[in-house]
């Protein structure tokens, strides 16, 4: 049983969390290079596809995959990511930002499929934000 389901999720976005301690930042390079193929260039935007969906075996989610949209959202949110709640299907499509050190991505899972977006700069983020379709 993972330990991130819905009701967890959501108090981890309203500040209310387990009493652990902070879990180890999970950079957006990080999650590719555990998740993802090669990438694809376009525009200053780089694009990773691949797979975080469970593969077996004991560990947090980052070693082993992502059993539900859930699991992934608070997985990664515990490690620096934060969910973009207006945008996705949740559980089944959700988007996760990263902000941090001057890099600018989103993370998209859905149904184990992973896809990894690295921006050159807030801007073409935000525009791909916007482009992202709102929860239903």
């Amino acid at each position: 049983m993972s330990e991130h389901d819905a009701a967890s999720v959501v108090a981890g976005m309203a500040g209310l969390t387990a009493d652990r301690p902070p879990a180890e930042k999970f950079t957006p390079q990080q999650l590719v290079q555990r998740f993802c193929g090669q990438p694809e260039s376009q525009d200053g935007t780089t694009t990773y596809l691949g797979s975080c969906a469970y593969m077996g075996g004991t560990g947090s989610g980052i070693e082993v995959g992502f059993d539900e949209g859930y699991e992934f959202m608070g997985c990664l949110q515990e490690r620096g990511w934060s969910p973009l709640a207006s945008k996705g299907d949740w559980p089944y499509v959700i988007h996760m930002r990263w902000g941090g050190a001057g890099v600018h991505a989103i993370a998209t899972y859905v149904e184990g499929d992973l896809t990894v977006k690295v921006f050159a700069s807030h801007i073409p983020a935000k525009a791909y934000f916007d482009s992202l379709e709102d929860c239903p």
